[in-house]
């Protein structure tokens, strides 16, 4: 015989736990922000953030982070598998990637 057990959890003791988490988010950002090369800051500010990951589907984070920034922030159409499907993309353009050399391959795609 299995018996269920439910905790009940409040968002008032929930949401401290979550504003951290986006803050720390918030700042991981704005160091990538800072270390990007100048020539990208115009894309990124005319093309937004992009958030990938499932972390991309908390409700409210892509608002949140598109007020701290005043910029669009723009959530993978399917987040939780992005991030290898991107890896896959990488994986079958080596060749190309070696062929045409990094920086130019980067600048095609």
């Amino acid at each position: 015989q299995t018996s269920n057990c439910f905790v009940q959890i409040y968002e008032s003791e929930i949401t401290p736990v979550i504003d951290m988490f986006k803050e720390s988010l918030r700042r991981a950002i704005i160091e990538v922000l800072k270390s990007m090369p100048l020539a990208m800051i115009p894309d990124v500010m005319e093309k937004g953030i992009f958030l990938t990951g499932g972390v991309s589907n908390m409700p409210g984070l892509a608002d949140y982070l598109s007020t701290e920034f005043n910029m669009n922030v723009n959530v993978s159409i399917d987040p939780d598998h992005s991030a290898i499907t991107g890896l896959g993309n990488i994986i079958n353009s080596l060749d190309d990637i070696e062929r045409m050399g990094r920086s130019t391959f980067l600048e095609a795609n």
